[in-house]
């Protein structure tokens, strides 16, 4: 056989070929796989983001209702409403 005629180079440029489009068949594969588990990854993150705005509001409600007891025990003491002793227990009789 004569090195013309070999069908060595075409064998070769074919395994290049196809390792080449295997290649990028891969990395398209790749690039999607990725994409979902990013968006996967995006909502799962939405999710947690809207629970702690729902307890971020919640805990400043709280605040807010502790402020407003806070302003109303001040003016109960400047008006002489607040009861500064010890608190005294309640029994009734007959209950332990």
């Amino acid at each position: 056989m004569s090195k013309k005629n070999s069908p060595l180079p075409l064998v070769l440029l074919g395994l290049t070929l196809t390792g080449i489009m295997a290649s990028i068949l891969l990395a398209y594969v790749y690039k999607q796989n990725r994409y979902i588990s990013l968006q996967k990854s995006y909502h799962a993150l939405l999710a947690q983001k809207s629970k702690l705005q729902s307890e971020v509001a919640g805990v400043e409600l709280e605040i807010r209702n502790l402020k407003e007891t806070g302003r109303l025990e001040d003016w109960a003491g400047k008006m002489g409403l607040a009861y500064r002793g010890v608190p005294e227990l309640i029994v009734v009789r007959g209950r332990k």
